[in-house]
C-alpha cells in the first residue's frame, strides 16, 4: 500500500490538578503517542489523522453511554473530514521532501492531471519519444484543446526496432499537431508547464530511464518560490542546438467509427491468434466474468480514462466500438478496444485494464462491450487469476514479472504492435 492512513485518539480531557487518575491517564496516553511515534517510524507513507477533540478520557470507561458514543463518533468525522479537505496541504507538509516525486508514474501523473485551461504551453524534453505511447489520450487532449505542445528529443537509436517504433511515435506526435524538436543532446530529461500566470508554472525533472519506469524519481517545481528555476530551464531548452522536423499538414482530429473489418484483420496478425479455429468477435459480457491477470493498474493510465472516454462522447460513438484517431488527411490510426480472452465460463484480460476497472469503479457499470477472443489453447502470460475488487491502482514502477505473477514473456500478446505496426506509417 502507498498510503497508510492511522487515526488516533487526542485522549480527551485533561486534568490540571494532579491525581492518581490523571497520571495514570497520562502515563496510558504516552504510551499511546510512543507506539505511534515508534510505528511512524519504521513504517513509510504513514499519515495520522487525529481524532483530537474527544469528549471522554482514555479510561473514562464509566462515562460511556450512546449520548458519548455519538458524540466520539462525530469527533471522528469532524477529524477525517478535515484530514480529506486539506489533504494535498497536510500530505505536503507532512513530507520532508515534498518536491520529490518517488516513482515515475507519480511523475507521469502531474503531467496526465494537467489542465488544458491551466497552460496554454508544454515542453516536454527526452531522448525518446515514448511517452507519445504511454500518454497518447493526454497528448490527445492537450491538442485538440488548443495547448501548443513542444517535443525536445534526440537522434533515432541505432537498434532496429527501436528504431521503427521511435520513428512512429514521432510521427504520432508530429501528425497530431506536436512540434517535434531535434537536438544533438539536451539539458535535461523533463517537462515545462507553462501559462499565462507564473505563478501556475511548474516543471518536473526527471531522474533515471523513464522507459523502464523503475529506479528513478522525479523533482517538482511549482509557484512563485520556484520561479527562478522554471525560467534558467526555459532558458536551457531555448539555448540548445535544435532541427525541426517537417511539420505535417494540420487538419481536424477526430474520431471516426465504423472500422471493424481492418480491426478484426489486425487482431488474428498476434501470433497466439492466427489458427483458422479462433475466433475474435465484439461482445456485451458481464463485468462480473472479468479475470485480471494483474492486479496493478499503473495510476498514470487510469487517470486518462476520463479524457480519453470524453473523446467518444464527443463525437458519439459507443464506447470500446471500432474506431480510429484521423488525424491528418490520409492518416488513419486503429484505437484498440478492450481485449479478452474467453476460457471456461471467465474472460480473462489481455488488453485494457484501466479502461476495464475505470468502468466497473467509477461508471458502475454492470456490462461492457469488448472484442473477445477464444478457441486459444497458448497458455496466459500470467499465471495471476484477481477480480476488480483486487485491483490496486498504483504510483510503483512496476514493470513485466513485478506486475504480473509467473509472468512469460514468450506467451505476451503484441496486440498494439499487431493493430498499429509502425511498418504501416513509416
Amino acid at each position: 500500500y502507498e498510503k497508510i492512513l492511522c487515526f488516533t485518539l487526542g485522549g480527551g480531557p485533561h486534568d490540571t490538578e494532579f491525581s492518581y487518575k490523571s497520571y495514570i491517564s497520562s502515563l496510558i496516553g504516552a504510551v499511546i503517542d510512543g507506539a505511534v511515534n515508534i510505528q511512524g517510524g519504521l513504517q513509510p507513507n504513514l499519515y495520522p489523522i487525529s481524532i483530537s477533540k474527544i469528549p471522554i478520557g482514555t479510561i473514562e470507561f464509566d462515562k460511556i453511554d450512546a449520548s458519548m458514543l455519538s458524540k466520539t463518533y462525530q469527533a471522528g468525522i469532524e477529524s477525517a473530514v478535515h484530514f480529506f479537505d486539506n489533504e494535498a496541504v497536510i500530505i505536503r507538509n507532512i513530507q520532508s521532501n515534498h518536491n520529490i516525486l518517488k516513482t515515475f508514474p507519480q511523475a507521469l501523473n502531474q503531467l496526465v492531471l494537467a489542465e488544458s485551461n491551466d497552460y496554454n504551453t508544454i515542453r516536454l524534453s527526452f531522448n525518446t519519444c515514448d511517452l507519445a505511447y504511454k500518454l497518447f489520450p493526454t497528448f490527445l487532449y492537450w491538442l485538440t484543446n488548443g495547448i501548443d505542445v513542444f517535443f525536445y528529443t534526440t537522434k533515432v537509436e541505432q537498434n532496429e526496432d527501436n528504431r521503427g517504433h521511435e520513428k512512429f511515435r514521432r510521427f504520432i506526435l508530429n501528425s497530431l499537431g506536436a512540434k517535434v524538436i531535434v537536438a544533438d543532446s539536451l539539458p535535461f530529461e523533463g517537462a515545462v508547464l507553462t501559462s499565462s500566470d507564473q505563478r501556475d508554472d511548474k516543471a518536473i525533472i526527471f531522474h533515471g530511464e523513464l522507459s523502464k519506469e523503475i529506479g528513478g524519481d522525479a523533482t517538482l517545481y511549482s509557484g512563485a518560490s520556484d520561479t527562478v528555476v522554471i525560467h534558467s530551464l526555459l532558458k536551457d531548452l531555448n539555448s540548445i542546438s535544435t532541427n525541426s522536423l517537417p511539420p505535417q499538414q494540420q487538419g481536424n482530429i477526430s474520431i471516426r467509427s465504423g472500422m471493424r473489418p481492418e480491426l478484426l484483420v489486425a487482431i488474428k496478425k498476434v501470433k497466439q491468434y492466427r489458427r483458422e479455429n479462433i475466433t475474435v468477435n465484439f461482445e456485451t459480457i458481464s463485468t462480473k466474468n472479468i479475470v485480471f491477470l494483474t492486479k496493478y493498474v499503473k495510476s498514470y493510465k487510469y487517470n486518462q480514462i476520463k479524457r480519453f472516454f470524453s473523446v467518444f462522447d464527443t463525437e458519439n460513438i459507443d464506447l470500446f466500438e471500432s474506431a480510429s484517431v484521423e488525424c491528418q488527411p490520409n492518416i488513419s490510426m486503429l484505437i484498440t478496444p478492450p481485449v479478452v480472452e474467453y476460457h471456461g465460463s471467465s474472460h480473462y484480460v489481455i488488453e485494457g485494464n484501466s479502461r476495464l476497472i475505470y468502468c466497473i469503479r467509477e461508471l458502475k457499470m454492470s456490462e461492457v462491450r469488448v472484442l473477445v477472443v477464444a478457441n486459444v489453447t497458448s497458455p496466459l502470460p500470467s499465471s495471476g487469476r484477481y477480480s476488480s475488487e483486487k485491483i490496486i491502482i498504483s504510483d510503483a514502477g512496476e514493470t513485466g514479472e513485478d506486475r504480473y505473477d509467473g509472468f512469460q514473456f514468450s506467451d505476451y500478446r503484441w496486440i498494439e504492435k499487431a493493430v498499429r505496426p509502425p511498418s504501416k506509417y513509416i
